[in-house]
This record gives structure tokens, sequence and C-alpha cells, in this order.
């Protein structure tokens, strides 16, 4: 197989699968070309292959001694390599290429994927699958979940978009903090936008007996602070803006930074990835505390969540997957993370995918 491409040293490579990508490298450049890149390329008939990035200058080995080279008089400054590695044996190579697919699977974006098994293969003494847990720990962060006990009172802002459910949620960290923990909780709504929105966060708080306040500006806000001075943990809910009410959306951070609240970011896992970058640029200034990924049932799963999370970057929260209250709320969990993307599976495709 020729190469496809040819830029100074590079030359790129293209096969069914990387054992034959691998291959037609060594036959071409011999073992000790060195390999920068590798990552899974669509065809035009709508399947893939494996492509590999070989460098066709050999690494010096180790220890070697070489004669000093005079500096080239050239009118062109020397252009720096990307860090390169040797030809791995077709199974090193193969194993990467596993895990690549199976994160795809499970729904991982395609730019995130490639690079998570590309870093995972270069984990010193471990295969790439070994090493994912420590891949997962750097790309998603965990906090404490909004409904564990605090230290004194505790002050919780559920900030985003519309539609992603931070009524329920709300309620749903309500509900665990009396159960497991049995906090004394109170609830603040600034939500007097959405038709109905005062009753839908009262209708909770009936339920779970729980007092429950409206607030429209920083005077009526600090009243019902006030009258919420007991207990140990307030939510605060807040509703959903587009990007375009610019006014009505910093009005309403304003008034979470009032009350000294965390600001968290509640985002549905089935997010695109335009829209999930448009998101992490829109809470950029927001001193974010954490995150909770909603709607997991509604997602491809927890390649969906690794998206979410991943992208947005603040400390995840907490998760939730349905609509019972308060069964379907998680805490972070990165083992169930890890089981997942590689178990889960996936079908058609996403222009968000990207």
């Amino acid at each position: 197989m020729a190469p496809l491409a040819s830029l100074a040293t590079l030359r790129t490579f293209r096969a069914e699968n990387a054992a034959a990508a691998l291959e037609a490298a060594r036959a071409a450049l011999g073992t000790d070309a060195c390999v920068v890149s590798t990552r899974t390329v669509r065809t035009v008939t709508g399947g893939s292959e494996i492509e590999l990035l070989v460098d066709t200058v050999p690494a010096p080995s180790a220890g070697l001694r070489t004669r000093p080279i005079a500096r080239p008089t050239l009118a062109t400054p020397p252009v720096s390599r990307a860090p390169s590695f040797r030809l791995a044996p077709p199974a090193e190579l193969g194993e990467q290429t596993a895990l690549e697919e199976r994160l795809r699977a499970a729904g991982v974006f395609d730019c995130l994927a490639g690079p998570i098994a590309d870093g995972c293969r270069r984990v010193p003494g471990k295969t790439p699958i070994e090493a994912l847990d420590g891949m997962l720990h750097e790309l998603v962060r965990v906090g404490d979940a909004p409904w564990s006990r605090p230290q004194g009172q505790r002050i919780v802002a559920l900030v985003g978009p519309t539609g992603v459910g931070k009524t329920t949620t709300l309620a749903k960290i309500a509900a665990r903090a009396l159960l497991d923990n049995k906090l004394r909780v109170a609830l603040i709504t600034l939500d007097s936008f959405r038709i109905g929105a005062v009753d839908h966060l009262r209708h909770y708080g009936e339920i779970m007996d729980l007092p429950t306040w409206a607030a429209r500006d920083e005077a009526t806000l600090d009243q019902a602070l006030q009258r919420s001075r007991n207990a140990e943990l307030v939510l605060i809910d807040t509703a959903g803006r587009s990007p375009s009410e610019v006014e009505s959306f910093e009005r309403q951070l304003g008034l979470c930074r009032a009350a000294n609240a965390d600001i968290v970011l509640v985002a549905a896992a089935a997010t695109g990835r335009r829209q999930l970058r448009d998101l992490r640029e829109r809470y950029a200034g927001a001193s974010l505390a954490g995150l909770i990924v909603t709607k997991v049932d509604e997602s491809e799963g927890p390649g969906a969540f690794l998206n979410t999370a991943a992208t947005l970057g603040a400390p995840v929260l907490a998760w939730t997957d349905g609509q019972r209250v308060p069964e379907d709320a998680h805490e972070a969990d990165l083992e169930w993370l890890r089981h997942g993307v590689l178990a889960g599976g996936r079908s058609g495709d996403d222009e968000d995918r990207g």
C-alpha cells in the first residue's frame, strides 16, 4: 500500500485495521520509523480505516554516541516535531484501536475517544484498558453530592438552560438530604418568568413539608434567606434563559452571588458538542462550584455523561436518570463511568459527535 500523503519526513498510511497499516508502514520504511499518531478515519463509503502518521527519521537510540552536527545554514527555521514513539507491535496498536472503538460505541465524541485511547496507550506498564481509570480521573473531577452533610449552612443555586430539569433535580436533592442525612432544608425560587414555576416548586415543598419562598430581587431574596437561617441546606431554583437574554442571565447570576451560593450548573447528558461548547463559554465567568448531569436515561448513557463532564470541566456532584424523586439522583461515580463506557453500545450517527 502506498502512502496517502507526504510532508517533509512525515508519511501517512491507511488500512482496514491497525495491523495492516503497521505492516504497510514497516514494509515501506523499516522498523526504525516512528509513529507520530494513530486515529480512526471515515471512508467515502461510510466505513472506517486506521490511519498512522509515521516519521521516516528514526529516533536516536538511548546511549548511542553521535558526532556533533554542524548547524545548517537554512533560510527557514527547523520544524518542531510532535513527540513520537517507535512502531508498536500490532497487538499494542490493536488494543488502542479496540479501546477507541469501544469508547465510540458508548457514544463518546470522536474528538475525545481518539485522544483518550492514545493517552491510555502511552501509560508505561499498563494496557490501554488498564490505564483508562487514570485517564478518566484526569478528564472528570468529582465533588461531594449536594445532599451531603455540610459544615454550617450550605446554599446551593442550580443554574442552566431551559428544559434540563433544574426544578425536578432540586426536589431530588432536597429529598436525598432529608432521607439520607436528616438535614433541615429550605427552598427558594428565583423563577418568576415561567408560568406556574413558583407553584411547581411549592408543590414539592408541600409534599416534603419544606418551607418554600419566592424571590424576584435582592431585597426579597434577602428576606427569604433570613427566613431560612435555621436550614442546613438552602436550595435556590433559577429560570432557564436563552443565550440572547443576557440581562436576565446576568441578573440571576448576580442574585446567586449576593446569596453567597455555590453555583451549580445543570446540563442534560444528551447535549450536543457545539451546544456544550456554547454552555461552557456562557458560564466561564460564573465561578461554578460544580456540575449535575441530568437525563442520562434519555442519552447514550455513560458515553454522553463523559462528553458532558469532560467538555464543561466543573466537578461533577451528581447525575440523574429518571423522574423518580429521589431514587433517580446519584452521586458521581467514576467506577460506574468506566464500566459503562467499556460495555456501552450505540446505534446510528449524531452530527454533533465530532
